[in-house]
């Protein structure tokens, strides 16, 4: 069994590979520093509070869109006690009205 020698890189190539790998640290770096300035840290958090308050808005949204549908349900699954509590509203909104 031969073993196939791998070729040893020079060290020239060693170099310019050093050099290359440290040029990318630094502008790695350089991108990091100009992300941790207070305007960078500012526009981030902001941006991320935007995202987040977008993302609860659509989520309330859906909920009200679908909250008249599971009344309806509700109301199917147990009409007595809906009609129990559509009595209840009905005299509190004419209770209220009355009151002004």
């Amino acid at each position: 069994m031969t073993a196939d020698p791998k070729a040893q890189p020079s060290t020239g190539e060693l170099v310019a590979d050093i050099r290359e790998t440290r040029a990318n640290v630094a502008a790695d770096v350089e991108a990091i520093k100009a992300q941790l300035t207070a305007t960078g840290l500012k526009a981030r958090a902001l941006d991320a509070a935007e995202r987040s308050v977008e993302s609860l808005a659509l989520q309330v949204g859906r909920k009200l869109l679908q909250a008249p549908m599971k009344l309806a349900r509700v109301g199917r699954r147990h009409p007595a006690a809906s009609l129990v509590v559509g009595a209840g509203l009905v005299l509190l909104l004419w209770k209220t009205s009355r009151s002004r």
